[in-house]
């Protein structure tokens, strides 16, 4: 996977959803189609589509985690019956699979989505993996070794919907991961914010009820110049934006920056 060539194309002179003449939002077909194909967001627990298996093609990856209280973490929370592993599935997983397909030539299974443990050994023939709410998340052992070989190995991971007082976990959890990697503050200088479109933190105004929004980044040996395999969307939570776009709970400028932050974050991890 690393330094796969794929060939780009931007639509629509590079946005999601623009605003016509008369200032009305035009959004992007493959968000609306999202919402009506995946419905109303869903009480189960499990996955709402049988797995897709690996062919070639992208496929979104949600991890499922393990929650316990303990000195660090939160315990077991959930909106409605969901555990927060689960929260924004399956519309923000399909949504960005959607545009990804729609703005780009990157061959992707918009149809499925996966939701995989970090303990399946199949995660590995999957680049790129998407996590929410790390504030809970609670790994084994054997969960932390299996992380530590996915990012050794090239994976990619996105950490995303948590607030300040997540982040004392989530610092413990990745110490155990990938110890001696330190979380970077992103200042826009980063391939990341290149890859796809040419976008910076100082371009982005992400205010959510988690707070304002903060992007951080590991790199190997925290070397900036080096591979980036995490990225941190702290006090933020893209998955959100992305799965009420096109529903007027967000303004579409909200959405169209999630959606392009998660192009970006994709785009790099294949290409790097």
């Amino acid at each position: 996977m690393t330094g796969r060539a794929i060939r780009l194309a931007l639509f629509a002179a590079g946005t999601v959803a623009v605003a016509g003449a008369s200032g009305a939002a035009y959004v992007s077909k493959a968000y609306v189609a999202a919402s009506s194909a995946a419905g109303a967001p869903s009480t189960s627990q499990t996955q709402q589509f049988p797995f897709a298996e690996y062919d070639g093609r992208f496929t979104f990856v949600r991890v499922q985690y393990d929650m316990s209280l303990n000195q660090y973490g939160r315990g077991n929370r959930g909106g409605g019956n969901n555990p927060p592993w689960y929260h924004d599935y399956p519309k923000s997983d399909r949504s960005l699979s959607l545009i990804i397909s729609e703005v780009t030539h990157l061959r992707t299974s918009t149809a499925q989505t996966n939701i995989m443990r970090l303990d399946d050994p199949a995660i590995f023939k999957f680049p790129i993996l998407y996590m929410s709410e790390p504030g809970y998340w609670h790994p084994s052992e054997k969960d932390v070794e299996a992380l530590r070989a996915y990012l050794t190995k090239g994976g990619f991971i996105i950490f995303d919907d948590f607030a300040e007082n997540d982040w004392p976990n989530f610092a413990v959890q990745m110490k155990r991961v990938m110890p001696g990697i330190t979380a970077m503050p992103l200042d826009g200088s980063e391939p990341v914010w290149r890859t796809f479109f040419d976008i910076g933190p100082e371009d982005l105004h992400m205010e959510s009820y988690r707070g304002t929004a903060e992007f951080l980044g590991m790199f190997e040996e925290n070397d900036k110049r080096k591979r980036q395999f995490a990225m941190i969307d702290y006090k933020n939570d893209i998955g959100e934006f992305m799965e009420y776009s096109g529903m007027g709970f967000f303004p579409v400028n909200m959405s169209n920056e999630a959606f392009k932050l998660g192009v970006n974050f994709i785009i790099y991890a294949v290409t790097h």
